[in-house]
């Protein structure tokens, strides 16, 4: 899948020069991957300096890393210490960097071997150049939703009679059948423990009668879906109402959902329609998505944005239900990325 590395890295430099800022170091792993299509490990240590006056930007990495030499998309320089960064930036004032991915001690060694140079925080700029998706990239999310939706329809017909924790091994299973892997650890909650919003799943037999709130996603081409489901063999009344009232409420927020339309908006039509049904509100309606599973997005809606949409109710003593779908922003309206049904 096609990516255009030099687009972004020109964005980047543009967005660094608004701030005043020749040198930009970005040092989060999904960001360096976002600019140069090479990914680095959570233990390697990893930089990427941008510089305006540089074709290229440098990639700092450990000499442990030798396959970046043949790397097209950034120079690469072989490093064993962050501190060996400094010597690029002798002659400059400030250098912008991202204090969210960055450990104290690293910043301490920069700020060491960088002395009478200012570092300033630029942590949006930085991520906001992800918060848009082009077209290859929605491509990339779609498949990745693609994946999850086959083995939520794998795995739907045959929770009965089985172990929470079981049902998430073999979604791992499938995924890897499928050449992916989970995009984060997979939640399958029933009974009273679909009201545990953030529940790992535990040893718990799943009943007839049982809510199930199954949360998964898939990864491809390193970008991760995001999707929930809730189903329940044999419902009363009341999880049938309950399951309504959500898919109401997530159809109504997709509804007002568009370019220009402010967060603040779309949280209190939430809030509304939630308190309106008589539920609390127990977290937001939804989150950015890409690279990693929650990312940044703005206080306002813009076209090109990917967010999922999540309400959820959660009963104590009772169960849960959430449904969660992942969107495309538009122009004048936004469309579902995630093509399975909603039935219970």
């Amino acid at each position: 899948m096609y990516f255009d590395y030099k687009l972004r890295q020109k964005k980047m430099i543009h967005a660094a020069e608004e701030h005043g800022i020749g040198l930009l170091l970005v040092t989060g792993r999904k960001d360096i991957f976002y600019f140069t299509g090479f990914m680095v490990s959570a233990e390697d240590t990893a930089a990427l300096l941008f510089d305006a006056e540089r074709r290229k930007p440098v990639l700092f990495v450990s000499p442990l890393l030798n396959q970046a030499e043949s790397l097209k998309t950034a120079r690469v320089e072989f490093i064993k210490k962050l501190s060996e960064i400094g010597r690029f930036a002798k002659g400059v004032k400030s250098i912008g960097f991202d204090e969210t991915t960055i450990t104290v001690s690293a910043f301490n060694e920069l700020r060491k071997a960088m002395k009478g140079v200012r570092l300033r925080s630029l942590s949006h700029a930085i991520k906001s150049q992800r918060m848009i998706k082009d077209e290859n990239e929605i491509a990339a999310l779609r498949k990745a939703s693609r994946i999850a939706e086959g083995v939520i329809n794998e795995i739907k017909n045959r929770l009965e009679g089985r172990k929470e924790i079981d049902i998430a091994n073999e979604i791992k299973m499938i995924m890897l059948e499928k050449k992916s892997e989970p995009s984060f650890e997979s939640i399958i909650a029933s009974g009273r423990n679909s009201a545990l919003i953030h529940y790992t799943p535990g040893r718990k037999i799943i009943k007839p009668d049982d809510m199930v709130l199954v949360d998964i996603g898939a990864v491809y081409e390193h970008y991760r879906s995001d999707m929930t489901r809730t189903f329940c063999a044999k419902p009363s009344g009341k999880e049938i109402a309950l399951h309504r009232d959500i898919l109401e409420i997530q159809s109504i927020l997709i509804d007002n959902m568009k370019d220009g339309v402010s967060v603040k908006e779309i949280s209190e039509i939430y809030q509304n329609e939630m308190k309106k049904r008589g539920y609390e509100v127990a977290h937001s309606w939804g989150h950015g998505i890409g690279l990693d599973v929650h990312e940044m997005i703005d206080d306002t809606l813009k076209k090109g944005m990917v967010v999922t949409v999540e309400p959820g109710a959660y009963i104590k003593g009772f169960g849960g239900c959430r449904i969660e779908d992942m969107i495309v922003i538009g122009k004048e309206k936004s469309r579902k990325l995630t093509k399975i049904g909603n039935e219970l």
